[in-house]
């Protein structure tokens, strides 16, 4: 069976690092450019929503807290200072994360209630986010392959299943051609369920891994894929991350 496999805690502190870092960096650069897959949204309020998302997860990990966190308690930026907030929420969520226990226990929303679902999480948000702000700069992303399969896990894995309903009923493959990624998605009572491994199903994507998370985020057509069979159901897989 072909499978991806969990990044180890200090590589996956290492590109939350560096993708924090540059998402900034990219940010400040372009604060009025509008985030493509955002409607509304420009760098500016990127950094805002990402700020409150990285306090917010702070605090659930320092406190180790059962319960989850009021949005009164998440700080918010002063008008003007939006790249400093989000600048000081990365730096506190990089410590709050970096001193946990990944093992520990914490109130999370979805996947095994540990501070290594956050690890995760943030991981992957911040790298997505990344995209966000290069598109919206109009700078290419430089995708690591064995991160984007991490991410497609993630989102299929970990993220889709914890929805209460609404999955399509169709099958969906996804085949990683530069790693040994391959997922099978299928509804099981409106639920999404996954298997690892190589199947058929209703459709299949096959691409690398960076097309395939930009593809399942929503940061990408599907056009210039490899697809196979119908593509309405691979449509209605990716429409799930909204």
């Amino acid at each position: 069976m072909r499978h991806t496999g969990l990044m180890d805690t200090q590589r996956r502190l290492a590109h939350l690092h560096a993708d924090g870092n540059r998402l900034i960096e990219i940010a400040s650069g372009a604060p009025s450019a509008p985030v493509p897959s955002c409607p509304g949204w420009d760098n500016t309020k990127l950094m805002v929503h990402c700020g409150r998302v990285w306090h917010s997860v702070a605090l659930h990990v320092e406190g180790l807290v059962t319960e989850m966190v009021p949005r009164s308690e998440v700080p918010v930026p002063d008008e003007g200072g939006e790249i400093e907030y989000a600048r000081g929420a990365f730096a506190h969520v990089e410590g709050a994360l970096r001193s946990a226990d990944p093992a520990a226990s914490v109130w999370a929303w979805a996947g095994d209630g540990t501070v290594g679902f956050y690890l995760r999480r943030m991981h992957q948000e911040t790298l997505v986010h990344r995209i966000d702000a290069e598109q919206a700069a109009g700078v290419d992303s430089d995708i690591d392959a064995a991160a984007a399969a991490d991410g497609v896990d993630e989102l299929v894995r970990v993220l889709l299943p914890a929805r209460a309903s609404g999955a399509p009923s169709g099958t969906l493959h996804l085949h990683q051609t530069d790693g040994p990624g391959e997922w099978m998605l299928t509804a099981v009572d409106g639920r999404v369920s996954v298997t690892l491994g190589h199947d058929k199903g209703d459709a299949a994507v096959r691409a690398g891994a960076g097309d395939l998370l930009l593809a399942m985020w929503q940061r990408r057509p599907l056009d210039g894929l490899e697809i196979f069979g119908d593509r309405s159901i691979a449509e209605e897989w990716t429409a799930l991350s909204a």
